[in-house]
Protein backbone atom coordinates (compact mmCIF):
# COMPACT_ATOMS: atom_id res chain seq x y z
CA UNK A 1 0.00 0.00 0.00
CA UNK A 2 1.31 3.72 -0.43
CA UNK A 3 0.31 6.35 2.25
CA UNK A 4 0.10 9.80 0.81
CA UNK A 5 -0.86 12.45 2.25
CA UNK A 6 -2.98 10.71 4.58
CA UNK A 7 -4.58 8.62 2.06
CA UNK A 8 -3.56 4.75 2.01
CA UNK A 9 -4.27 2.77 -1.35
CA UNK A 10 -5.01 -0.85 -1.35
CA UNK A 11 -2.26 -2.98 -2.11
CA UNK A 12 -2.46 -4.42 -5.71
CA UNK A 13 -0.67 -7.79 -6.41
CA UNK A 14 -0.38 -7.68 -10.41
CA UNK A 15 2.43 -8.78 -12.36
CA UNK A 16 4.16 -5.71 -13.92
CA UNK A 17 5.78 -6.71 -17.70
CA UNK A 18 8.17 -4.50 -19.01
CA UNK A 19 9.14 -5.24 -22.35
CA UNK A 20 11.15 -4.74 -25.16
CA UNK A 21 10.98 -4.62 -28.69
CA UNK A 22 12.00 -8.15 -29.64
CA UNK A 23 10.31 -10.91 -31.75
CA UNK A 24 12.15 -14.56 -30.71
CA UNK A 25 11.57 -17.90 -32.61
CA UNK A 26 10.57 -20.60 -30.19
CA UNK A 27 10.18 -23.12 -32.52
CA UNK A 28 10.03 -24.29 -35.55
CA UNK A 29 9.42 -27.10 -38.45
CA UNK A 30 12.46 -29.56 -37.86
CA UNK A 31 11.65 -32.45 -40.16
CA UNK A 32 10.75 -32.48 -43.59
CA UNK A 33 10.45 -34.91 -46.91
CA UNK A 34 12.00 -34.47 -49.92
CA UNK A 35 10.88 -34.29 -53.57
CA UNK A 36 7.56 -32.25 -52.58
CA UNK A 37 6.23 -29.34 -51.45
CA UNK A 38 6.50 -28.84 -47.84
CA UNK A 39 5.02 -26.14 -45.13
CA UNK A 40 7.86 -24.78 -43.38
CA UNK A 41 6.79 -22.85 -40.26
CA UNK A 42 7.98 -20.33 -37.51
CA UNK A 43 6.69 -20.06 -34.33
CA UNK A 44 7.53 -16.22 -32.75
CA UNK A 45 6.55 -14.64 -29.33
CA UNK A 46 6.18 -10.94 -29.45
CA UNK A 47 8.39 -9.91 -26.21
CA UNK A 48 6.94 -6.33 -26.52
CA UNK A 49 4.24 -3.91 -24.60
CA UNK A 50 2.82 -3.47 -27.87
CA UNK A 51 1.49 -4.76 -31.66
CA UNK A 52 4.76 -5.61 -33.48
CA UNK A 53 3.55 -5.09 -37.29
CA UNK A 54 4.69 -5.87 -40.63
CA UNK A 55 6.51 -9.07 -39.31
CA UNK A 56 8.12 -10.99 -41.77
CA UNK A 57 10.82 -13.93 -42.37
CA UNK A 58 13.08 -14.82 -44.70
CA UNK A 59 14.34 -18.46 -44.66
CA UNK A 60 18.09 -19.81 -46.05
CA UNK A 61 19.17 -23.35 -46.51
CA UNK A 62 23.07 -23.90 -46.21
CA UNK A 63 24.72 -27.14 -46.49
CA UNK A 64 28.05 -26.46 -45.14
CA UNK A 65 27.47 -23.01 -45.56
CA UNK A 66 26.76 -22.92 -49.30
CA UNK A 67 22.81 -21.67 -50.20
CA UNK A 68 20.39 -24.57 -51.26
CA UNK A 69 17.71 -23.54 -53.78
CA UNK A 70 15.90 -20.12 -53.24
CA UNK A 71 15.18 -17.71 -50.01
CA UNK A 72 11.91 -18.47 -48.87
CA UNK A 73 10.05 -15.21 -47.37
CA UNK A 74 6.98 -15.34 -45.23
CA UNK A 75 4.36 -12.93 -45.83
CA UNK A 76 3.88 -10.43 -43.01
CA UNK A 77 1.47 -10.39 -39.81
CA UNK A 78 0.85 -8.40 -37.12
CA UNK A 79 1.33 -9.73 -33.59
CA UNK A 80 -0.17 -8.84 -30.30
CA UNK A 81 1.76 -7.49 -27.60
CA UNK A 82 3.34 -11.04 -25.88
CA UNK A 83 1.59 -12.74 -28.35
CA UNK A 84 3.12 -16.06 -30.24
CA UNK A 85 1.74 -16.67 -33.46
CA UNK A 86 3.14 -18.54 -36.74
CA UNK A 87 4.54 -17.72 -39.77
CA UNK A 88 5.11 -19.89 -42.68
CA UNK A 89 6.67 -20.27 -46.06
CA UNK A 90 5.94 -23.49 -48.60
CA UNK A 91 9.85 -25.48 -49.60
CA UNK A 92 10.10 -27.03 -52.95
CA UNK A 93 12.52 -29.98 -51.76
CA UNK A 94 11.78 -31.46 -55.18
CA UNK A 95 15.63 -31.28 -55.81
CA UNK A 96 16.62 -31.55 -51.92
CA UNK A 97 18.82 -34.56 -50.76
CA UNK A 98 18.21 -36.26 -47.60
CA UNK A 99 20.55 -34.65 -44.56
CA UNK A 100 20.81 -31.83 -42.09
CA UNK A 101 20.83 -28.60 -43.44
CA UNK A 102 21.75 -25.31 -41.35
CA UNK A 103 18.04 -22.84 -41.60
CA UNK A 104 19.10 -19.57 -41.26
CA UNK A 105 15.78 -17.65 -40.04
CA UNK A 106 16.18 -13.98 -40.49
CA UNK A 107 12.78 -11.88 -38.72
CA UNK A 108 12.13 -8.28 -39.59
CA UNK A 109 10.23 -5.96 -37.70
CA UNK A 110 10.26 -2.18 -37.19
CA UNK A 111 13.18 -1.75 -39.04
CA UNK A 112 15.48 -4.24 -36.85
CA UNK A 113 15.96 -7.99 -37.33
CA UNK A 114 16.14 -11.48 -35.09
CA UNK A 115 18.48 -13.56 -36.62
CA UNK A 116 18.83 -17.42 -35.66
CA UNK A 117 20.63 -20.66 -37.23
CA UNK A 118 18.52 -23.49 -36.42
CA UNK A 119 18.88 -27.61 -37.96
CA UNK A 120 16.50 -29.14 -40.56
CA UNK A 121 16.73 -32.50 -41.36
CA UNK A 122 15.37 -33.75 -44.86
CA UNK A 123 14.22 -37.21 -44.99
CA UNK A 124 13.63 -39.11 -47.81
CA UNK A 125 10.17 -40.57 -47.67
CA UNK A 126 9.44 -44.03 -47.95
CA UNK A 127 8.45 -45.25 -51.26
CA UNK A 128 6.51 -48.69 -52.20
CA UNK A 129 7.45 -49.29 -55.96
CA UNK A 130 6.22 -52.02 -58.39
CA UNK A 131 9.51 -53.51 -58.11
CA UNK A 132 9.70 -54.14 -54.36
CA UNK A 133 6.06 -55.42 -54.76
CA UNK A 134 7.15 -57.83 -57.21
CA UNK A 135 10.76 -58.40 -55.85
CA UNK A 136 9.09 -59.48 -51.93
CA UNK A 137 6.08 -61.67 -54.34
CA UNK A 138 8.87 -63.59 -55.83
CA UNK A 139 11.03 -64.01 -52.74
CA UNK A 140 7.98 -65.11 -50.44
CA UNK A 141 6.86 -67.43 -53.22
CA UNK A 142 10.71 -69.37 -53.54
CA UNK A 143 10.55 -69.24 -50.16
CA UNK A 144 7.04 -71.00 -49.88
CA UNK A 145 8.39 -73.58 -52.41
CA UNK A 146 11.07 -74.46 -50.18
CA UNK A 147 9.63 -74.60 -46.97
CA UNK A 148 7.09 -77.38 -49.55
CA UNK A 149 9.72 -79.40 -51.07
CA UNK A 150 11.72 -79.95 -47.29
CA UNK A 151 8.13 -80.97 -46.02
CA UNK A 152 8.10 -83.54 -48.83
CA UNK A 153 11.68 -84.74 -48.56
CA UNK A 154 11.26 -84.75 -44.75
CA UNK A 155 7.38 -86.89 -44.85
CA UNK A 156 9.30 -89.39 -48.05
CA UNK A 157 12.19 -90.20 -45.87
CA UNK A 158 10.51 -90.75 -42.52
CA UNK A 159 8.34 -93.52 -44.95
CA UNK A 160 11.90 -95.16 -46.49
CA UNK A 161 12.58 -95.96 -42.86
Amino acid sequence: HVDYDGDITEDIHKQLRIGTLFVNVTDYTREVYTKTLVPFHIYVHNRWNNYVEYLSADIKFLKQGVLIGDILKTPSITIPPWEQLTLSALWDTTSVEPGVYDAEITLRYHGKETLVTVPVTVKKKFEISTTLILSTIIILMLLIDVIIWLMHRFHNHEKDD
